[in-house]
């Protein structure tokens, strides 16, 4: 790896991924969320070569490899790599960074996922871009790369959901405001508001993140060829403003020089 690729946040970040009680909640994990059914359902066909970067505990192995003709799933954590061999003994898991993608051919996949946020707790922002470019090294032309990030400019929590009845409405609303208040007091001082991309503290796990608008990463895909085909909040099939939604998918093909 790069030596300026090294930073005492991504060693943070990679040594919360091995604690156990992270470890544990990724392995209780299963199943795709319903964003990723839909765009899985849209975009991924059978005999796919699939490379499923950041994989944890394997939440997605069982979709992602049903239909594969080669799947490979990599993971930074030795420990989230442990559990999802014992999860998937018959499934190709290996221990690697998604920043360091060497092992892999240029074009050996037709389809790249990295779900979950995970390209957001890489660190500093030149490993995060050295990952995108090796993801579309070793798409395939007219390969899809789905990814999902967090968003730099959600500014409204949504209304958690709640009970029948009055009383259980005005709780949720005041849980809003408060949750809002919490959100503007951490984002609208930060540079990366502003910007519209760049790394904040995560609430909710402490950790590093990155953070950017869909059009800004929209347009980082763009410049190594790979063309959005569709964005798609966390919370499909419920449709919010981009202000209030947290994170998002990002799926794009990859053009061919030719």
């Amino acid at each position: 790896m790069a030596e300026h690729d090294h930073s005492e946040v991504d060693a943070y970040n990679r040594a919360v991924y091995e604690s156990d009680r992270v470890v544990q909640e990724f392995t209780e994990l299963h199943g795709l969320f319903p964003v990723e059914e839909h765009l899985l359902s849209r975009l991924v066909t059978p005999g796919m070569r699939v490379l499923d970067l950041g994989v944890g505990g394997g939440r997605t192995t069982d979709a992602l490899a049903s239909q594969a003709s080669t799947y490979v799933a990599l993971d930074y954590s030795e420990a989230m790599v442990r559990n999802c061999r014992a999860q998937h003994p018959d499934v190709d898991v290996r221990l690697g960074d998604a920043a360091e993608l060497g092992e892999f051919a240029a074009c050996a996949f037709d389809l790249v996922v990295f779900s979950y946020n995970g390209i957001d707790y890489l660190h500093p922002e030149a490993k995060r871009e050295r990952c995108i470019a090796e993801m579309a090294r070793v798409l395939a032309d007219d390969g899809v790369l789905i990814v999902s990030t967090h968003n730099a400019r959600a500014l409204l929590r949504p209304v958690p959901e709640h009970g029948p009845g009055l009383a259980a409405a005005l709780k949720g609303r005041l849980v809003q405001v408060y949750a809002t208040l919490r959100l503007w007091w951490r984002a609208l001082p930060s540079r990366t508001t502003w910007r519209g991309e760049g790394y904040v503290r995560d609430s909710a796990s402490a950790n590093v993140m990155y953070a950017v608008t869909p059009e800004r990463f929209e347009a980082a895909l763009a410049r190594l060829g790979l063309h959005a085909e569709e964005r798609v909040g966390s919370r499909y099939p419920t449709r919010t403003s981009w202000w209030v939604e947290p994170w998002y998918y990002l799926a794009a093909r990859k053009v061919g020089e030719n």
